[in-house]
């Protein structure tokens, strides 16, 4: 059976944060694919943070500032150039889904921050992983 975990990615910037930031949350979709994915196989919680948390340290630039399975939770600082992001991801606990926010220091540039987080989705489809890419609020 094939296993598949699925990231969530909107990028759209939450009220609370900066007008800048890449962000990802709660919508319709994680209710579909919740129902969806009831009946298929998937990775364990452990197994898919393990798999992010290694293409994140594979990113350029990234330095993982906190990462705690039991939370779900991963934080990273990534540095490109004289730009400095703050990045976190957060495993549904009861969904296929990964959020995430994006949120420049410095270097304010959004079409950066996009980059790569595709570029980490990218990554992690040879391991099962699928984009459901930018969906509408």
């Amino acid at each position: 059976a094939t296993t598949e975990i699925y990231t969530l990615s909107l990028h759209d910037a939450l009220p609370i944060y900066s007008t800048q930031s890449v962000s990802s949350f709660d919508s319709p979709l994680k209710q579909q694919l919740r129902e969806e994915n009831a009946k298929k196989e998937r990775k364990s919680l452990e197994t898919a943070f393990a798999e992010l948390l290694e293409a994140i340290k594979a990113t350029p630039g990234a330095t993982i500032i906190s990462a705690d399975v039991e939370e779900r939770y991963i934080y990273a600082e990534m540095r490109e150039g004289n730009a400095v992001d703050d990045v976190e991801w957060l495993l549904s606990s009861d969904a296929p889904l990964v959020g995430y926010r994006s949120s420049p220091r410095s270097g304010n540039d959004d079409q950066r921050q996009r980059r790569r987080i595709r570029d980490i989705r990218k990554s992690l489809g040879p391991v099962g992983w699928k984009s459901v890419g930018r969906m509408p609020e």
